[in-house]
């Protein structure tokens, strides 16, 4: 009979080992399935990141486009209006020394 105790403890010792290592097995599982979902998701993250980053820079690069050509037709306006402020001095100036010519002749 005593025996039969210590083979029924040597058994019962041999399945809580068992239930330990079955446990110790699936705590590394799922540390393991953590460890890759983990991963998986810093993934996702990097490229939604990189894409938003993507869109961030088109959004940019149109505003900067739409920018320069603003100042373009600014530059342009500018231009113009200086060329034109140009030629009435230039007409202004060439009907002055006109009338200093005639007058310093007509006065002779």
């Amino acid at each position: 009979m005593a025996s039969e105790i210590v083979r029924t403890i040597k058994q019962t010792e041999q399945q809580a080992e068992d239930i330990r290592q079955a446990a110790m097995s699936k705590a590394r599982e799922i540390v393991s399935n953590a460890e890759d979902q983990g991963v998986a998701i810093l993934q996702n993250r990097a490229k939604e990141a990189e894409e938003e980053g993507k869109q961030i820079i088109a959004k940019k690069k149109l505003e900067a486009e739409g920018e320069i050509e603003r100042l373009r037709q600014e530059k342009e306006r500018n231009w113009e209006e200086l060329t034109s402020q140009a030629r009435s001095r230039k007409d202004r100036a060439s009907s002055w020394i006109m009338e200093r010519i005639v007058r310093s002749y007509g006065n002779n």
